[in-house]
């Protein structure tokens, strides 16, 4: 692909930064990631064409232009020499001008660099992105680099962002519907922190998971993220409702537990392995996107699965052992009262 960047000229400092852009990407230490070759178009280049004498008939070469070069002040340049370069190269070569550099002679001239790369992916455009800005120590508002892969990522970015702020919505939303409804239902307004509180695990443990298994986080992954709310709480309420059920009848909570998970947990493990498996297989197809779709469909499901099976039981049992205690306190008040 080909990338261009455009970069204001604001002073003298910046035009000598941006000059610098050319040693920087014909090194191959300096060169940014991504980069195939130098610059193949910049004020840079064509300015060094003019000034350059190489003895052949052909060559384009002007010998005022290089000793204007060579009167400029090598520490710091002066507006007016500098504007004086501009117009000069302007004269010579209207057309190729017209194509690096943008003058503006009330505001600010914007210079535009070109070079071809290739990144393959959008992790590492991104990285080649960031050694340009490496290679600019003016504001970050003067330059910008664009190509169809850079803005793609930029969109990727911000759908990302967006993404990711929906789904910390999300949890709160679920977490206030499942509270009213747990009051409104039960009376029972705590229900809906247990339920909530193990998907907000499962979150932190797919993106570890992804992290530790190079699994980039974009907007398909993202997506797959906040499914995992709507498949954890599935999950929790179902464990929830079915204990609420057995301990009603018992009074005992580890029983409810039990009973709660030799029921209800084996019905949740069956349904949950044959959806993992379904969307597993996904990882075996050719496409990146459907792999990561799928892979990470599949740990989030498995890890859904077990926060409602190994985290949900033993608070309900907290919670059981509680709703015991406040029923004892009530009765030995009770018995006070009533002198029995």
């Amino acid at each position: 692909m080909q990338v261009v960047i455009e970069a204001e000229l604001t002073d003298d400092r910046t035009l000598r930064n941006i000059f610098d852009f050319t040693g920087a990407f014909d090194d191959d230490l300096r060169r940014p990631e991504g980069v195939v070759g130098g610059i193949s178009s910049s004020f840079g280049v064509l300015f060094n064409d003019w000034v350059t004498d190489d003895g052949t008939p052909e060559d384009r070469y002007d010998a005022e232009l290089a000793e204007m070069a060579a009167a400029a002040n090598q520490f710091r340049l002066d507006p007016d020499d500098v504007q004086s370069i501009i117009d000069r190269v302007k004269e010579l070569d209207p057309a190729a001008f017209g194509q690096v550099l943008v003058d503006d002679p009330n505001g600010i001239d914007t210079m535009l660099l070109r070079f071809d790369a290739l990144t393959r992916d959008q992790e590492r455009a991104g990285r080649m992105v960031e050694d340009i800005d490496a290679l600019w120590y003016g504001d970050d508002a003067e330059l910008t680099a664009t190509s169809g892969e850079i803005i793609g990522l930029e969109v990727v970015d911000a759908m990302t962002g967006s993404q990711t702020a929906a789904i910390a919505t999300t949890v709160i939303a679920a977490l206030v519907i499942l509270t009213l409804f747990f009051w409104i239902t039960d009376g029972r307004s705590e229900l809906g922190f247990i339920a909530v509180f193990p998907i907000v695990l499962v979150l932190a443990c797919v993106l570890g998971t992804m992290s530790l298994a190079g699994i980039p986080y974009n907007v398909i992954t993202a997506l797959i993220t906040a499914l995992s709310i709507g498949i954890g709480v599935d999950y929790t309420i179902h464990i929830i409702h079915r204990y609420e059920e057995e301990f009603g009848h018992s009074n005992d909570p580890e029983q409810a537990a039990r009973t709660t998970l030799g029921t209800t947990g084996s019905a949740l493990l069956g349904s949950a392995l044959t959806t993992a498996l379904g969307f597993g297989v996904l990882a075996f197809s050719t496409l990146t996107p459907f792999q990561q779709f799928g892979l990470v469909t599949a740990i989030t499901i498995a890890y859904a699965l077990i926060a409602a099976i190994v985290v949900v039981p033993p608070t309900m049992i907290l919670w059981g052992a509680y709703q015991n205690h406040r029923l004892r306190s009530a009765a030995r008040r009770a018995a006070e009262v009533l002198g029995e």
